[in-house]
């Protein structure tokens, strides 16, 4: 009986209906094939990695966690007087959990309102590229777990009245807080382009940045020519000279 109860719990549930399967395959066919109406979820590919059960979004599964794991994952609301002052929150909250929160896709209006999702930049899987010259690994790996972290942000911002309203989650699920998956800060990225033009060669970048390791690590001591190269490009500073010693 106990063996029968385990193995009733391990099977994926449609969310739609009271049919259950093995394996998370004959899942996506069941829902394509008799639910197609539903787009929101056909889309979604959000899976408990708990339970394997499908769900609609990262808020379904933060309403799943709860009711059928007994999770606590709080949901805090905030208000700010403008954008620019919940940017500077955001920029905050990320330093503090070594995380990063990234929009997925496009801004929307909604009457007078435009609404905005961030995601942690480690939630989704990877995508593979079509292109037949594939790009090299990265060092750290991808940033992404193949899998759906619960931390996100909601952003209403008032056009008119210029305020700004914050559904939050800082849950992460799914993965851990590791440095090397966070993105270079700006004011980093700034400083090293100004060494960029003023000659300075990337060895000698690479060991002021080493050189500045006081305690904490965070990601600029992380660098490494590949990122230097990174801001180089995308700033195109290509054509300015380099230093005559710099022999790379």
């Amino acid at each position: 009986m106990a063996a029968s109860a385990k193995s009733s719990e391990e099977r994926k549930k449609c969310p739609f209906c009271h049919l259950s399967y093995q394996f998370s395959s004959s899942l996506s066919k069941h829902v394509k094939e008799k639910h197609s109406n539903e787009k929101s979820v056909k889309d979604s590919h959000v899976f408990c990695n708990l339970c394997g059960s499908m769900v609609l979004s990262v808020a379904k599964l933060i309403e799943h966690l709860n009711q059928s794991h007994n999770k606590e994952i709080k949901i805090t609301n905030h208000e700010f007087r403008s954008i620019d002052k919940f940017y500077e929150w955001k920029k905050g909250e990320e330093s503090h959990s070594k995380s990063f929160y990234v929009k997925n896709s496009a801004s929307r209006m909604q009457g007078l309102n435009r609404k905005s999702y961030y995601y942690c930049n480690r939630s989704g899987v990877v995508r593979q590229s079509k292109e037949k010259r594939q790009r090299a690994p990265k060092v750290q790996g991808s940033s992404k777990t193949n899998e759906y972290c619960t931390a996100h942000m909601t952003v209403i911002e008032d056009t008119i009245t210029k305020m700004v309203k914050v559904t939050y989650c800082s849950h992460h699920s799914n993965h851990k807080p590791e440095v090397c998956h966070l993105r270079v800060p700006d004011e980093v990225k700034n400083a090293v382009a100004a060494k960029l033009a003023e000659g300075v060669t990337i060895e000698r970048i690479l060991d002021d940045v080493r050189d500045s390791v006081t305690g904490t690590i965070e990601r600029e001591h992380l660098m490494n020519r590949q990122d230097v190269h990174n801001i180089e490009y995308k700033l195109n500073l290509q054509s300015i000279e380099k230093h005559q010693n710099d022999h790379s």
